[in-house]
């Protein structure tokens, strides 16, 4: 736990808080707060006490949604509490990814953190988990904290166990945001890319999309294994049916040799860390880290592809 996520827990632990947590009451304990318009979408700025100004100030613009206030708040009593954050700050909360001062980013990152543990406590996300079934429910349980679910989203990430994944898609389906579990193995698109959501509906055990403002989130919970393919009876050690697949989906040799490199050694990466990690079964691995490679996507795409993974596995589990 970071030290603004300890002052955080000392913070709620001090005043016995649970969720959902009166942040507008606290902040206005220690600063005035005021409402106003602000320019250049900032969500807040907060004021230190100076010689005309005895107390904080804490400025949060108008009008924004009820859940998103709520965080704005709670990161604005952040800047209160953490110590060594003295001075102005003006905040764009959820935007710190985009701030390029290296100080600015990381104080900003920072009164996020303090904001989710003080709304979101890591010990109550982590008794919902175990205690609520499914992606829905888990998450509208952690939205009982009177957060967003972009909000609920990123807490929940960061907690829950190896298998879990989130996209952001903006209106026209391109990614803005993702995040997976910690020890979660699935190739996750670039932000940037258009999502295929088909893929990873496709190597699923649950999924949920919800609406967030102007973008929706797409969540899943992915397959612990995988059910491997039949095996066709044929004579092809998988180095020689790779090489085929490959000649049949590239007429250039050039690229013919380029792509089968390329599956090797996503195969090697992903078998290395599968051998350190000790986890998972490694053909679901392996189907996991094909995903979103367009420069082969062609050859994964092939109708023996599977076959061969599968056959590669076994080539690799009888050299163990």
């Amino acid at each position: 736990m970071l030290p603004e996520e300890k002052i955080a827990r000392r913070f709620s632990e001090k005043r016995g808080l649970t969720p959902p947590v009166n942040v507008e009451a606290l902040v206005q304990e220690f600063a005035t707060l005021e409402e106003d318009f602000l320019p250049a979408d900032y969500d807040a700025v907060f004021l230190d006490k100076s010689a005309n100004h005895p107390r904080p100030r804490v400025i949060i613009t108008v009008g924004q949604p009820a859940t998103r206030r709520v965080f704005t708040l709670a990161h604005e009593l952040g800047h209160i509490v953490i110590p060594w954050h003295n001075g102005t700050h003006f905040c764009r909360v959820g935007a710190e990814a985009r701030l390029v001062d290296r100080l600015v980013k990381e104080v900003e990152s920072q009164a996020n953190r303090f904001a989710a543990e003080l709304l979101m406590p890591s010990a109550w996300v982590t008794e919902l988990i175990g205690k609520t079934g499914g992606l829905k429910n888990q998450i509208d349980a952690v939205r009982q904290a009177n957060v967003s679910y972009h909000a609920a989203s990123i807490r929940l990430i960061q907690l829950l166990p190896p298998g879990f994944a989130f996209i952001e898609v903006d209106s026209s389906d391109h990614i803005i945001r993702t995040a997976s579990s910690p020890g979660t193995f699935v190739r996750i698109p670039d932000e940037g890319a258009k999502l295929n959501q088909h893929d990873l509906d496709s190597i699923a055990a649950d999924s949920v999309t919800f609406k967030s403002g102007s973008s929706k989130i797409h969540w899943w919970h992915f397959l612990a294994k995988i059910k491997p393919p039949l095996a066709a009876s044929s004579g092809e050690t998988s180095n020689e049916m790779i090489k085929r697949i490959a000649n049949e989906v590239f007429q250039d040799e050039t690229a013919a040799r380029k792509a089968v490199m390329s599956v090797n050694g996503v195969i090697g990466a992903a078998n290395g860390t599968n051998l350190r990690q000790a986890h998972g079964d490694l053909f679901t691995i392996l189907k996991q880290r094909f995903l979103g490679r367009h420069e082969i996507a062609p050859l994964v795409g092939h109708s023996q592809f599977d076959e061969f993974l599968y056959k590669r596995v076994k080539d690799i589990e009888a050299r163990q």
